[in-house]
């Protein structure tokens, strides 16, 4: 994504004290900001749109890890749109067959503490 996978790592991140890193493709990160902004009028960036997927890949593994239970993962909305209106966030977006965003159906959107909070679900996992 534009601004994070340069390969800088800031001595502040230890790699070695991650759980895990859960990849995004760039362009379903750049779906998932323009769907945001067009369904739930929630204008954010593009590394905002691959927070999203990726805590829906966290939820499907801690859901296959663990059958039966919910998972409750949390993520940040870091930035908005506007920086990023001269670039792919406002051009089509061509679909892969291994991206989330086009099977995933908003199923909620409130505020919480002041800021919005976003329900998402995978039409199936």
């Amino acid at each position: 994504m534009q601004g994070i996978s340069d390969e800088f790592i800031p001595a502040i991140v230890k790699l070695d004290e991650l759980s895990a890193i859960i990849a995004v493709d760039d362009g379903d990160a750049i779906l998932m900001a323009q769907r945001l902004a067009r369904e739930l009028g929630v204008g954010v960036g593009i590394s905002s749109g691959g927070n999203i997927v990726a805590a829906v890949k966290a939820a499907q593994l801690q859901l296959r890890e663990h059958p039966g239970r919910t998972a409750v993962i949390g993520t940040v909305l870091c930035d908005n749109q506007t920086k990023y209106l001269s670039t792919d966030l406002v051009r089509k977006e061509p679909v892969k067959e291994n991206y989330l965003t086009p099977d995933l159906r908003f199923e909620g959107f409130r505020i919480g503490h002041g800021k919005p909070v976003i329900s998402s679900f995978p039409a199936s996992f």
